[in-house]
């Protein structure tokens, strides 16, 4: 179960959540004039992209309030799996959209996805 913010989602698109290591470095990081890197790690943080299967447009509206929220840009990030939960204080990056179709004035989606980012 996905939940954003205490909100349960829909569920992401099978194999759709991915985890991604990132080093934080210090700012004396860069390059010496031999164009050795030099630099200290001073964290690392997890960075989750969530695909989604094809949404209808309150599915994307849910998502939306929690991911585009500009009074609440940093939220809580569940996820339990069956066998672990995860929980982070997050960010959301830009969120993308594919439109599928527009039937009959209502706009229908494939392809969501939005990487949240670990405060």
């Amino acid at each position: 179960m996905l939940k954003l913010n205490n909100i349960e989602m829909p569920s992401p698109k099978l194999e759709g959540v991915t985890f991604s290591k990132e080093k934080i470095w210090s700012k004396n990081t860069g390059r010496t004039v031999n164009a050795k890197m030099t630099g200290d790690i001073i964290g690392i943080k997890t960075t989750v992209r969530i695909e989604f299967p094809p949404l209808s447009p309150a599915d994307v509206e849910l998502v939306e309030s929690v991911v585009s929220n500009a009074e609440l840009p940093f939220f809580l990030f569940e996820l339990n799996d069956g066998h672990k939960n995860i929980s982070k204080e997050v960010y959301a990056g830009s969120p993308s959209t594919k439109l599928y179709s527009i039937v009959d004035g209502i706009n229908h989606y494939t392809g969501y996805a939005v990487e949240l980012i670990e405060r």
